[in-house]
């Protein structure tokens, strides 16, 4: 057993998602009536920085969020799951990436994704994290 929690670097992207649940995934061109919809802090990112959290590593985030509302209210909810956030960018001018998902009653799903601001996340920006990456015991690195 290590001494200390290991240290994970997450390079990736943070998405609000929207889940719609539908009967049946819609054929092209055709509209359904979803029977709820459920709007949650996601990104194939984000999602493994929590989870290395509740698994007692010591993580750091890095990637970007759009100076808004959403990007915001991310930055809190990061925070109090444990995850440091001063790796993560608010760029101005650009929302923060988004998720379209539905999913139908068998599990199977369809997902748009908005990049928003995880594109402007930059080499400078992760170059800038480059201590923690170098000490750190893993790197992550996930893009939609």
């Amino acid at each position: 057993m290590p001494d200390s929690e290991p240290a994970i670097a997450v390079v990736g992207s943070l998405n609000v998602d929207y889940v719609a649940r539908v009967g049946r995934l819609p054929l092209r061109g055709e509209t359904v009536a979803a029977a709820d919809l459920e709007i949650v802090h996601g990104g194939k990112g984000a999602n493994q920085a929590i989870a290395a959290q509740r698994q007692e590593c010591v993580v750091r985030l890095i990637g970007s969020v759009g100076d808004d509302d959403m990007g915001r209210s991310y930055i809190d909810y990061l925070k109090n799951e444990g995850i440091e956030t001063d790796g993560i960018r608010q760029v101005a001018n650009v929302s923060t990436g988004a998720a379209f998902i539905s999913v139908d009653s068998d599990g199977e799903n369809t997902i748009v994704v908005c990049a928003g601001a995880n594109g402007s996340t930059s080499p400078d920006q992760i170059r800038a994290r480059d201590p923690f990456i170098s000490e750190a015991d893993a790197l992550l690195v996930q893009f939609e």
